[in-house]
This record gives C-alpha cells, sequence and structure tokens, in this order.
C-alpha cells in the first residue's frame, strides 16, 4: 500500500503541470467520445485527469483501516483528521472538475458550492490536526 500511495502522490505532482498554460494549452482536443465533456479548453481536460482518483482513495482507505488496529491517542487522532482532510480535498477535486465540464452557467453553482464549502471544511481540519499535536 505504500507503493501505491508514493504512486499517487506522484501522480498528483504530475497533473498538477497540467494546470500550467503550455501543458493545458496542448490538452485540449477538437472532438470527444464524451459528449458531457468540454475537449476544447485543456483546464478541462486536466481536471478530468485529476478527478481520476481511484487509486488515491484506495490508499486513503486503507490507511484509515489500519489507524483502526492502533491504540487510541493524539497519533492517531491527528491521522484520522489527516485523512479526512485527504477525502475532502477529493470531493473538492472531483467538484472542480465537475465545474469546469458544466456548460451551463446556472447550474455550475452547485459545485462552486461544493467545492467552496470543501475547502472550508478542508482548512477546518488541517488547523484541527495542528491542534491535536
Amino acid at each position: 500500500m505504500k507503493v501505491l500511495s508514493r504512486v499517487c502522490f506522484g501522480l498528483d505532482i504530475a497533473t498538477s503541470f497540467l494546470g500550467f498554460t503550455p501543458v493545458h494549452g496542448k490538452l485540449a482536443a477538437t472532438t470527444s467520445k464524451f459528449p458531457d465533456l468540454l475537449p476544447s479548453d485543456g483546464r478541462t481536460v486536466g481536471a478530468v485527469f485529476k478527478a481520476l482518483l481511484i487509486p488515491k482513495l484506495m490508499a486513503t482507505s486503507y490507511h484509515l483501516y489500519e489507524l483502526t488496529r492502533e491504540e487510541a491517542g493524539a497519533a492517531r487522532s491527528a491521522a484520522i483528521v489527516a485523512e479526512v482532510a485527504n477525502l475532502t480535498g477529493a470531493v473538492v477535486t472531483v467538484s472542480y472538475a465537475a465545474e469546469m465540464n458544466d456548460k451551463e452557467l446556472a447550474s455550475r453553482q452547485v459545485p462552486i458550492r461544493v467545492m467552496t464549502l470543501c475547502v472550508d471544511l478542508w482548512s477546518d481540519l488541517l488547523v484541527a490536526e495542528s491542534m491535536i499535536h
């Protein structure tokens, strides 16, 4: 699981480079097999790449399972809060991909609000984690 976690971390960093202007311009496409996606904007393609989080979620859920075996204490509590923050970050990433690929301005407001609330929750969880230590 440690290898999967490190691979996911490396992929997360690699997909972060997709947001750079010279790179995301090259990701744009003229056609797509998925009618609801906006392939002409490289940012949307990068957001979809980043939203493919299944291995990352597997690593997080396994880590939460491992934490159930540890003895209760501050270190375990901080690790649980950190993993919940990771899950919240995953919701932010998926919400961003949904917002970027939505053509209608009115319906874009839902993923934007979800993203905003989750970013707020994520920052609160990070503060809580620091207070546990």
